[in-house]
């Protein structure tokens, strides 16, 4: 799933409105697929993770402010867990956004936090540039296929 939140000078009115669709495409998904959402988030979701553990590593870049809440929230809410969080990585692959000197992560990939251990790591790609001044967040994952199933084929006969 692809998203791109209003950014924080948008109207609280028209925040509300995208988390309450997002929300109703997150309850859409069935319980058993695999969920990947990934974008533009307009929030900061920062370092602290004291009292949202299970879906923030404690390992994001800068402060939370009020549309980072909102992110984190939501994930609490639907137990997604916010991947940049939980991998280490260099300033430089984790600012997303950079303009007029300043730095910040604001585009995130967040997966169901049970297949968290299927991301093998994420980071930003710096010196490229994917829409004005944000770079491309980028997932390592590792996803197995299911199995095939045999059929029952009668054995032929060689004459």
């Amino acid at each position: 799933m692809s998203v791109y939140a209003p950014h924080c000078g948008c109207p609280e009115a028209d925040k509300m409105a995208f988390y309450d669709e997002l929300d109703e495409a997150i309850k859409g998904v069935p319980e058993s697929d695999y969920l990947t959402i990934g974008g533009d988030f307009n929030g900061h979701v920062g370092q602290d993770r004291k009292g949202f553990e299970r879906v923030h590593g404690g390992r994001g870049f800068g402060i939370r402010y009020q549309d980072g809440e909102r992110i984190v929230d939501m994930a609490e809410a639907h137990d997604l867990a916010i991947a940049c969080t939980f991998f280490m990585k260099r300033e430089s692959q984790k600012v997303t956004y950079c303009s007029g000197g300043q730095k910040s992560e604001i585009d995130h990939i967040l997966v169901k936090r049970n297949a968290l251990k299927t991301i093998k790591g994420v980071k930003s790609i710096p010196g490229e540039e994917v829409a004005g001044q944000h770079r491309p967040a980028v997932a390592d994952m590792c996803i197995a296929l299911p199995k095939k199933t045999k059929t029952n084929v009668e054995p032929r006969i060689r004459w």
